[in-house]
């Protein structure tokens, strides 16, 4: 089994992210000491996110794209699904203060280098500084980079991860209760993000 992280992502984001537009994520927090992949679930609910295939004059059959539909009925849904993975470490990860982040929002005129890196982020996250502001809430936001951004050739169901919680084991009249570590399948996307374990394929 590996150690990974699974983040949820709202599909209109997530199809950005697939098909390449969107290359950096922002957070407002972000696991520190880590390093491995994080695998990026699709979160449920409309609109829904699709994956479309088409067919060369070869007759190969390929992905030609994701997209957002309000009509449950296409066969590729991927909501509440894991899609795609990619790599991190915490020490590539960018803070962004939320001082920078209300300046850009404002009528600043003067831009120093680090601003323009700022700028940078803010652009490869299809996100305007009136929207990081919003987000940030008066908080500091986090710039994850989708590195070695990989699709799944076959989306993954989320109970295919899973948690290891503390219970309480009932045994019966013979051996008193104990605790002990339970494995637990993941039924539903996390609120942002949570650590989970999976099967190496």
């Amino acid at each position: 089994m590996k150690k990974v992280i699974v983040m949820s992502v709202r599909p209109e984001w997530l199809a950005k992210i697939l098909n390449g537009e969107k290359t950096v994520e922002i957070r407002t927090r972000v696991p520190k000491d880590f390093v491995g992949e994080i695998h990026l679930a699709c979160t449920k609910g409309k609109p829904y996110l699709y994956q479309s295939f088409a067919t060369n004059e070869d007759g190969y059959t390929y992905c030609d794209g994701f997209y957002l539909t309000n009509w449950e009925g296409e066969i590729f849904i991927l909501n509440g699904k894991v899609v795609a993975k990619i790599d991190y470490d915490y020490k590539n990860v960018e803070r962004i203060s939320y001082d920078t982040i209300e300046d850009y929002a404002g009528d600043m005129e003067d831009v120093c280098i680090k601003e323009i890196a700022y700028e940078r982020i803010v652009n490869n996250a299809c996100l305007d500084y009136e929207q990081m502001s919003k987000y940030s809430k008066c908080k500091p936001l986090f710039a994850i980079p989708l590195t070695n951004l990989a699709i799944f050739n076959k989306p993954r169901e989320l109970g295919k991860y899973y948690t290891f919680k503390r219970k309480t084991i009932y045994s019966g009249m013979d051996c008193p209760p104990y605790d002990d570590e339970v494995k637990t399948n993941i039924t539903r996307c996390p609120q942002s993000y949570q650590f989970a374990y999976v099967e190496e394929e």
